[in-house]
């Protein structure tokens, strides 16, 4: 029994060794990685706040950009938009139509009964006369 606690305890030597290494390996390929980076933006004069911005591009937005009328984009969101469906069975469950079809939304679908769960429109509808441009 001797022998496997030895044995046991070698091992776990060994292994610290290992990871300690490695460490140290990691470390020293990270100063190389540091010192060439740094030595790239020097020579292409590049500014600390952008690699900065450019290390953070990776998250994700805070701001969704919505195309303007011209076809430019602009930045804010979509707002608000009124429910159009409602949950014949769970009327607390709505859905405005846009984004992804709810599984409620998806049975009746399939069903061919998507139509009742229209909400009617309670707010007047305004009907504009064209007129004539002379």
């Amino acid at each position: 029994m001797a022998t496997v606690v030895s044995l046991l305890a070698s091992i776990q030597k060994q292994k610290d060794a290992i990871l300690k290494k490695e460490i140290a390996l990691k470390e020293k390929a990270h100063a190389q990685a540091i010192t060439q980076i740094v030595q790239i933006a020097k020579d292409s004069e590049v500014s600390v706040s952008a690699i900065v911005k450019a290390l953070n591009a990776g998250k994700p937005a805070k701001v969704k950009t919505a195309k303007s009328s011209k076809g430019g984009k602009k930045t804010g969101s979509r707002g608000t938009v009124q429910p159009k469906f409602r949950n014949p069975a769970d009327e607390t469950q709505i859905w405005s139509g846009r984004g992804r079809l709810p599984a409620w939304c998806a049975r009746l679908q399939e069903a061919g009964q998507l139509d009742s769960a229209l909400i009617a429109n309670t707010a007047p509808v305004i009907q504009l006369e064209t007129a004539a441009v002379h």
